[in-house]
């Protein structure tokens, strides 16, 4: 795309020049985004979000890929629909699993046949299904407004 920089030089004696010059960058690799690290609680399912992925040439098509690349130990967890652009996620450990997108184009208007793939990561956390234990909850029946609530051994 078009970019444009802009530099600024000063002298001892406070003065300053200012150059601008605009260029031109030619991605030939897709631009991938797998989205922004989330946080789930285990066993429930997440919907992953590469739809900010784009081609580098008009009519290329892509081809996505994610892949679980790091997982907490001894989880099994998978991908369901693995090459679509929301791919769903099944937490079965506590941990952080980082999950891979990668993306390859192909074809285009001057029919190019060399693909070419990057990639992105994103970070999923999965936490408990309760709040942590530890502290007994007592409430007592009385008519005061709010009612009375004791904290400790029951």
């Amino acid at each position: 795309g078009r970019n444009r920089l802009v530099g600024t030089a000063f002298s001892r004696a406070g003065r300053y020049e200012r150059i601008r010059r605009t260029f031109r960058i030619r991605r030939v690799r897709p631009l991938v985004g797998a989205g922004r690290d989330r946080r789930v609680r285990r066993l429930r399912t997440l919907r992953l979000d590469g739809r900010s992925t784009r081609a580098a040439h008009r009519g290329s098509t892509l081809r996505l890929r994610w892949r679980i690349v790091s997982r907490p130990r001894g989880s099994k967890a998978t991908l369901r629909h693995a090459s679509s652009r929301r791919p769903l996620l099944r937490s079965d450990v506590r941990g952080t699993y980082q999950i891979r997108l990668e993306a390859s184009e192909r074809g285009g208007k001057r029919g190019r046949s060399a693909a070419a793939a990057a990639r992105d990561t994103v970070n999923v956390m999965a936490q408990p299904n309760v709040l942590p234990e530890g502290i007994p909850i007592t409430t007592l029946d009385t008519q005061s407004d709010p009612p009375d609530v004791e904290l400790g051994p029951a």
